[in-house]
């Protein structure tokens, strides 16, 4: 049986990928079926395409909890409750 923790990021991960995938599927079958094809077209172009544009910066360089407060990554206020170093993230 995996750790609170684990079952708290495995939920959490799973929940929020079903939620917004559901989401994403129902709005391009929306368009498609309000015969809309060119706006549901590019619904799904522009969200790849922006998702993968939003996703590439991050893997460039992502923050890590030590960089808070560095010169590359000024602090911006305290850490959310319940994230980061207290559940061992």
């Amino acid at each position: 049986m995996p750790g609170p923790r684990l079952r708290l990021l495995l939920a959490t991960g799973f929940c929020g990928a079903w939620s917004t995938w559901s989401a994403f599927s129902y709005e391009l079958l929306s368009l498609t079926s309000a015969r809309r094809p060119g706006t549901a077209a590019g619904h799904l172009l522009l969200s790849v395409a922006g998702g993968s544009g939003c996703r590439s910066p991050g893997q460039r360089r992502p923050m890590r909890p030590s960089d808070r407060g560095t010169p590359e990554h000024p602090s911006s206020g305290p850490p959310l409750a319940g994230c980061g170093p207290e559940l061992g993230l």
